[in-house]
């Protein structure tokens, strides 16, 4: 940036425009088309990178330094830039300093998921919006909407829809229940077409045939609620009784809260500093804690209230299957697939997705001697014996579970959710909750021609 003198004639009218947020120095105006002729841009794809720029240069002086020193990447900050522009210079300071140790590391959702959420606990006139629109603006987003007059050659219609979420998940859970049951039945159509067929049978309820028979249910569902095992038409119809029971009843739902007490004393209408925002697993933004009390309070909601679970005990059991008190903590631990860049939720969100495989990370040892590593007693967190214990397994995705189990590929635990991985020709990086760091040194400059 620098003086517009030498662009314009002596006692010619000189406009100066605002191209970034306040506390941003204006432009002149026609000095940016020379530039946008220069970078073969139209004239609002300059504009816009010209303000990104002076956004970056002047507000957020932390992340403009990053770049400079190239631990973060421009299209990144820029990314950044652009949500900051229309608050004020407190939000871009709470952004500039929150964001800037991790925008380099963390995936793209993640990045602007955080800073979607610095800019909502700084800006009051954002955090009520948000409020408001969670209580008041419902009715006018949702909608379902079937287009009658577009019919296709084959005989269907597109639906579009936007609904609640938790009513989105109980649709979402019957559809694959029937779809499930439809199978079982002998259909041989592909799962989007049982899906579509689960989806008019709820239309059509009271018309259908009924599924959800005493006798299934009675047969198929043991006393924990699982399939009786068995064989022929018999097996089938008690499948497709433990499949379709739970239909009719009231969903269970584990909810994990990150709000500090401040927060919620925010959302309740107690004194507290800060705004109530929390995070849901199947969502990439943050949730206002107004919202997760309403679907906390639907009647058809059946909260768990289960005891906390402290991520700094160290347990382990004498065999390799992995319980599930030792996998829920692994998956709250480390939240995604460990592996560098990956993004895949540790645990099931959908029902059309796995869960991430809990790898033993020094390979299970079957030796009848092992009891075991006592809590801290091995250096860096692993196990020297590979026990199936919390400081010995780590979520990876299928895909790279296979890659580490059958190629070159080695990582080590540093500290509890901190890992050292090397690739099978010696690259390293590091993986940790503040996303994935390139340990390697950067290459050398190319020698001159």
């Amino acid at each position: 940036m620098h003086s517009a003198d030498h662009v314009t004639r002596p006692g010619r009218f000189r406009p100066v425009v605002p191209v970034a947020g306040p506390g941003a120095p204006l432009v002149e105006d026609l000095a940016i088309d020379e530039l946008v002729a220069v970078l073969g841009m139209s004239p609002a794809a300059g504009r816009a990178h010209v303000a990104a720029a002076v956004e970056l240069r002047y507000r957020l002086p932390r992340l403009y330094a990053a770049v400079v020193a190239g631990r973060v990447p421009v299209w990144r900050a820029r990314r950044v830039a652009e949500a900051t522009m229309a608050h004020t210079v407190e939000v871009a300071g709470f952004v500039d300093r929150h964001v800037t140790p991790v925008a380099g590391t963390i995936g793209v959702a993640r990045l602007d998921a955080l800073v979607e959420e610095a800019i909502w606990r700084t800006d009051p006139d954002t955090a009520e919006r948000i409020a408001h629109d969670a209580e008041h603006e419902l009715d006018e987003r949702r909608h379902v909407s079937i287009d009658r007059d577009r019919v296709t050659y084959s005989g269907t219609v597109e639906i579009r829809a936007e609904v609640d979420m938790l009513d989105a998940y109980d649709l979402d859970d019957a559809l694959a229940r029937r779809a499930d049951a439809y199978k079982l039945l002998g259909s041989k159509a592909a799962l989007g077409a049982r899906r579509a067929a689960a989806l008019g049978d709820l239309a059509r309820a009271d018309l259908t045939l009924d599924l959800m028979t005493g006798g299934a249910e009675d047969a198929g569902a043991g006393a924990d609620g699982t399939t009786a095992a068995g064989g022929g038409a018999g097996a089938d119809m008690e499948s497709v009784g433990a499949l379709t029971r739970r239909a009719s009843g009231r969903r269970g739902v584990n909810l994990y809260l990150h709000l500090t007490l401040d927060q919620l004393h925010a959302a309740t209408g107690h004194t507290g500093s800060g705004v109530g925002i929390g995070r849901a697993e199947h969502l990439r933004g943050p949730v206002p804690a107004e919202l997760i009390r309403d679907w906390c309070a639907r009647p058809t909601v059946d909260l768990r209230v289960v005891p906390v679970i402290d991520l700094a005990d160290h347990v382990h059991v004498d065999a390799y299957e992995i319980p599930d008190r030792i996998t829920e903590r692994v998956a709250l631990r480390d939240h995604h697939c460990v592996f560098p860049h990956c993004t895949r939720p540790a645990r099931r969100l959908a029902p059309d997705r796995h869960a991430t495989d809990c790898d033993h990370i020094t390979a299970y040892d079957t030796s009848p001697e092992l009891d075991g590593p006592e809590p801290g007693g091995s250096p860096g967190g692993a196990s020297p014996g590979g026990a199936t214990c919390t400081c010995n397994l780590a979520p990876l995705c299928r895909r790279h579970h296979r890659l580490k189990t059958h190629t070159g590929w080695t990582y080590t635990p540093l500290t509890p959710g901190t890992y050292t991985w090397t690739s099978p020709h010696g690259h390293h990086w590091m993986r940790d909750h503040h996303g994935t760091h390139d340990l390697d040194p950067p290459s050398p400059p190319e020698p001159p021609g």
